[in-house]
């Protein structure tokens, strides 16, 4: 078993086999319990961007739900679906002056949001920029430890992105800020997104963040939300659902999966230090890059920090809502990204996963990638309400993790060595 992956499932009580004295002993202790899974899913339909139909087909969705095992799937809520201010009044919703037709980048999405509840998949929108009427997009704004805060991405990125978004309305997209006025507006907003999902499509959408990778002013769709402005948009959003009856829950910030660099410390101090501000946060979710494009696979260390941060001393789920790797293919990737899902569900306990775009990378030609098939492993079996137990191998390139729910137990163990290893499972099972 050499760098491999291997799932083993069994009814508990039947993993128990006699084992020579040179096999590596792995231990299970099924009443040393941690975190329960949500779930496991990807970004998007067949294509990603919405160009042009068909967005998706059957055959997609049968692999990612039913094969590859996708419980939940992330989509982006667009910013044009109110291109003006609809009226004076935010409490009030003039629905004509919303836009969520077919032609939209939101109404093409709601044949697949649709089909998805259908196999009772859960929706995760995440927003990129607000309206852009609600942005100021001076270059700077505020200030974080004493310094300006970059609201605007380098003048080569931001004319490369208008070039592909047509001008004026593509630079309006990239970076800026949500204007503190205007919270109650985009509150508004994510109000009529909801509402408007349930009605096309019958729907309720699962979960909602207010902004992806807030800190960033990324050369894409993306406005820069500091950490006490976060704090402030989400308890405005929170109330409004509140208000409305609107039982979506709220996640993020989605920032970056660091620790030792800081920021996290400071969405963490705004949003779950504040109990008038943390209430509204349903689960804490961050991405697994460096800074919103290069990868970081994570590590046990930096886990264990937000583990510690978050979930134990917070009482939050910790979720990794986005990550890839671009510059790998093939097995390199496949083995890359199940160490790093490994170090997520052992060293950070998260309750939820979700990789980046699925579309040519976890699946190609409606069949699972190498990548596909190693995200497969975690989860088909890692079902949501599995409970995960404790795990351990007497040899430390054994990297193993289990879970268990009612009689049923799955233990994953992936080979990170050159070597083969037999190992003995059954015997110290406690």
């Amino acid at each position: 078993m050499k760098k491999n992956i291997i799932l083993l499932h069994s009814f508990l009580g039947f993993l128990c086999f006699s084992s020579p004295a040179q096999e590596i002993p792995v231990t299970i202790t099924t009443d040393s319990t941690y975190q329960t899974i949500e779930g496991f899913g990807g970004f998007g339909a067949k294509k990603v961007w919405w160009d042009n139909a068909p967005y998706y087909d059957q055959e997609y969705l049968n692999q990612v739900i039913d094969t590859l095992g996708c419980t939940f799937i992330r989509t982006q809520i667009y910013w044009d679906a109110e291109p003006v201010n609809d009226n004076s009044d935010p409490a009030v919703i003039d629905w004509s002056k919303f836009k969520f037709d077919a032609t939209t980048d939101n109404g093409k999405q709601f044949a697949f949001i649709r089909d998805l509840g259908l196999k009772e998949v859960k929706l995760l929108a995440t927003v990129w920029t607000p309206p852009i009427w609600m942005k100021g997009l001076e270059e700077f704004h505020g200030t974080l430890w004493g310094n300006p805060v970059r609201r605007r991405p380098s003048d080569s990125d931001l004319d490369q992105y208008c070039s592909w978004c047509g001008g004026a309305d593509g630079c309006e997209q990239v970076g800026g800020w949500l204007k503190p006025e205007h919270y109650v507006e985009f509150a508004e907003y994510l109000v009529a997104y909801v509402r408007i999902v349930k009605e096309q499509t019958g729907v309720d959408v699962w979960g909602i963040n207010i902004q992806n990778e807030p800190y960033f002013a990324n050369p894409f769709e993306s406005c820069v939300v500091i950490p006490e402005e976060y704090a402030g948009i989400l308890k405005t959003v929170g109330e409004r659902f509140a208000t409305e009856g609107i039982t979506t829950r709220l996640f993020g910030p989605e920032h970056m999966g660091e620790v030792t660099w800081g920021m996290n410390n400071e969405y963490i101090k705004e949003i779950l230090e504040d109990e008038t501000v943390k209430p509204y946060l349903s689960f804490y979710a961050v991405h697994s890059y460096v800074d919103g494009v290069a990868p970081d696979y994570g590590s046990a260390g930096g886990w264990t920090a937000l583990y510690e941060k978050i979930v134990k001393t917070h009482d939050r789920e910790l979720w990794m809502t986005e990550t890839s790797d671009f510059d790998k293919q093939g097995y390199d990737l496949a083995f890359s990204m199940a160490k790093s899902l490994y170090l997520g569900l052992k060293f950070g306990h998260i309750s939820g996963w979700v990789y980046w775009a699925m579309a040519d990378y976890v699946i190609k030609n409606n069949k699972l990638t190498p990548l596909g098939r190693a995200f497969q492993q975690f989860y088909r079996f890692l079902l949501p309400g599995m409970v995960m137990i404790k795990a351990d191998a007497a040899d430390n390139d054994l990297l193993v993790l289990a879970g268990k729910m009612h009689d049923f137990l799955v233990v994953i163990i992936i080979n990170n060595s050159d070597q083969d290893k037999t190992i003995n499972l059954g015997g110290d099972v406690t």
